[in-house]
C-alpha cells in the first residue's frame, strides 16, 4: 500500500501514488481541517464531541442544530474526496468517534522537518551539519493559512517556526565558528552593506552560505528576500567606500 504524503507547509496537499489533491480540488476548508486534525491526532480516537468544538461551535458560538449530523455529513463527503487517492477506509468510524485507519501509513511534512532538524543537530561531522541544516532551511515554508487560524493549531505553528528559527540559529553559529581573521562590516546606505577584509581571509562559499541562511530566516509564503554579492580587491584602501562597493558591483 502506498504511504499517504501529507503537506501543511505552504499549501495543503494530500497524495498517494501519482495522485495529488490541492485545496482546490478539496474546496473545503473544514474538509481539510477534519483531514489535518485526523491526521495530526492518528495514534488516538477523536471524539465526535471534539470535532464539533473545532469544526462548528468556534464559529457559532455553540447555536448550531444538528451538530453531530454535520459531523458526519462532513466526514462522508471528506471519505468520497479522497476515493481519488485510492479505494482504501482512509477514515474509520466507532462509537461517537473517528479516527485516521492505523493501518494506512503516513508522512506529514512538518514531522519530517522536525525529523531533519534533530538528524542536523546530532550529526557529529561539522560540514555534514553545515548541509543539513542549509537543506533543512531550503524546505522550510509558513503552515498553510488555511488552518493557522484555529486554535489548536496555533500551538502546532509557533512550534515548528521555533524549530525553524533554531535552525537558523544553530546554522549562523557553524558558519559564524567558520570564519576567521578580522574583517569591518557596515551599512553605506539603504540597504547596501559591505564588509571589508584580508585578501588571505576572503572564503566566497562562506560568504554565500551565510548570505543564504540570512535569506531564509526572511522567507515565507508571499516574500522572499533576494541578495545581490559583488567582489573587487582594493588596490587603494584610501578610496572612497562607495568607490570600492561601485567596483564590487561592476
Amino acid at each position: 500500500m502506498e504511504p499517504v504524503r501529507i503537506n501543511l507547509m505552504g499549501t495543503f496537499q494530500i497524495s498517494s501514488g501519482d495522485v495529488t489533491l490541492r485545496e482546490k480540488d478539496i474546496r473545503s476548508v473544514r474538509g481539510i481541517k477534519l483531514l489535518t486534525f485526523l491526521v495530526l491526532n492518528r495514534k488516538r480516537i477523536v471524539t465526535i464531541q471534539e470535532l464539533e468544538e473545532f469544526l462548528i461551535r468556534q464559529e457559532t458560538e455553540g447555536n448550531f442544530e444538528n451538530a453531530d449530523g454535520y459531523v458526519k455529513n462532513l466526514v462522508y463527503r471528506v471519505r468520497k474526496i479522497l476515493k481519488a487517492i485510492g479505494p482504501y477506509p482512509y477514515i474509520t468510524t466507532g462509537y461517537k468517534n473517528y479516527a485516521w485507519n492505523p493501518e494506512i501509513p503516513v508522512i506529514v511534512d512538518v514531522e519530517i522537518f522536525k525529523q531533519q532538524y534533530e538528524n542536523a543537530r546530532n550529526c557529529p561531522d561539522l560540514e555534514q551539519k553545515k548541509i543539513l541544516y542549509k537543506e533543512l532551511l531550503y524546505s522550510w515554508r509558513p503552515l498553510t493559512g488555511v488552518l493557522t487560524d484555529e486554535y489548536w493549531m496555533m500551538g502546532i505553528d509557533t512550534y515548528y517556526t521555533s524549530v525553524f528559527l533554531e535552525a537558523v540559529k544553530n546554522l549562523a553559529g557553524i558558519l559564524d565558528k567558520s570564519g576567521h581573521g578580522e574583517c569591518v562590516t557596515g551599512r553605506i546606505a539603504g540597504d547596501k552593506f559591505v564588509k571589508a577584509m584580508l585578501k588571505e581571509d576572503f572564503d566566497e562559499q562562506l560568504i554565500v552560505d551565510k548570505m543564504e541562511a540570512l535569506c531564509s530566516l526572511t522567507e515565507d509564503g508571499n516574500y522572499k528576500m533576494h541578495a545581490y554579492i559583488g567582489v573587487c580587491e582594493v588596490g587603494d584602501v584610501n578610496e572612497p567606500i562607495q568607490t570600492m562597493y561601485d567596483k564590487a558591483n561592476m
